[in-house]
């Protein structure tokens, strides 16, 4: 995990004794530019420090610097990336602007093909060999070595460690995936019981591969309750359906659960949303309320046109 920059107690000390954004980010011994800036900001609002007793300060103005072809071409030809070109040049990474530089390589024509960032060859740099092989060494997955380097378990991530470890020639033999889990369950697997139970109310509906699973659990027959129709039809594997018999969603207990075929499940007053519909109470002259629950909603008569 990377290292916080500011923190919240950090922040709220030095805030307290700084008049302005800028002059905290004198007190913190940060760039003034607007990056920076930007960034120590959001920290701010992310936190919820108290800065209200700041005033306006504008940055103070920069020097302007002119980057001419030879400059650049001498830079671009001992660097591998636009920090180092800035370094070369003696230039503070914070009071310049990378694409401003990367606008005048790309106006001169400069070579670039040898930069190892995504505008060089169009790659991330590879992950240094020495790290690698120790992560590799010791994790047993992919992820194991996402882990063991800092690094998200994301898709760009996953792909840099495979371009690098297929680079470097590492050997990955020793991997076994998530073979590691085989034949166990789940630490995080919910028992049926804890499934099939009626919910609290606005909680999220229960998915249905975690409803079959608990009916098959419990002994649950993969057969149609009306027709009798099991599984398969024609030889051919005929998904049946689960339908709550009182039409709440929330409502999983075993009793209340059911398998049907598709037919026979559309013609049921809880198919899709036309319990919804009928879930909508209507009020008759004489006051008596009627719900879906009490049986048949009556229709009431249309009003006559005005």
């Amino acid at each position: 995990m990377s290292r916080v920059r500011y923190s919240r107690d950090l922040l709220q000390r030095t805030a307290a004794v700084s008049s302005s954004l800028v002059d905290m980010m004198r007190r913190l011994d940060t760039p003034l530019s607007s990056g920076p800036r930007r960034y120590l900001r959001d920290r701010l609002a992310h936190y919820g420090v108290e800065t209200s007793h700041f005033v306006d300060e504008p940055l103070p103005e920069r020097e302007r610097r002119s980057y001419p072809r030879e400059v650049l071409e001498e830079a671009a030809a001992h660097s591998h990336c636009v920090r180092q070109m800035l370094e070369y040049m003696g230039v503070p990474p914070y009071d310049s602007s990378y694409s401003h530089i990367w606008r005048k390589l790309e106006a001169f024509g400069i070579d670039t093909s040898h930069f190892q960032g995504r505008r060089g060859n169009g790659q991330r740099p590879l992950i240094p060999r020495s790290d690698l092989e120790a992560a590799v060494a010791k994790s047993y997955s992919l992820a194991g070595v996402l882990r063991a380097l800092g690094r998200p378990n994301g898709g760009s991530a996953r792909i840099l460690v495979k371009r690098s470890i297929a680079a470097h020639g590492v050997s990955t033999d020793h991997f076994v995936g998530q073979g590691h889990q085989l034949g166990r369950a789940s630490r995080n697997r919910k028992a049926a019981t804890e499934i099939l139970r009626r919910l609290e109310a606005g909680s999220p509906r229960t998915r249905t591969i975690l409803l079959r699973r608990a009916l098959d659990e419990s002994g649950v027959a993969h057969t149609c309750q009306e027709c009798g129709i099991g599984d398969t039809w024609r030889g051919k594997r005929l998904v049946l359906e689960i339908d709550h018999i009182n039409g709440d969603r929330l409502d999983n207990r075993i009793k209340n659960l059911r398998y049907l075929c598709p037919s026979c499940h559309s013609q049921t007053s809880t198919f899709s949303t036309r319990s919804i519909r009928l879930s909508i109470s209507s009020q008759p002259r004489n006051g008596t309320q009627y719900s879906r629950r009490d049986g048949p909603v009556p229709q009431l008569a249309k009003r006559a046109p005005v």
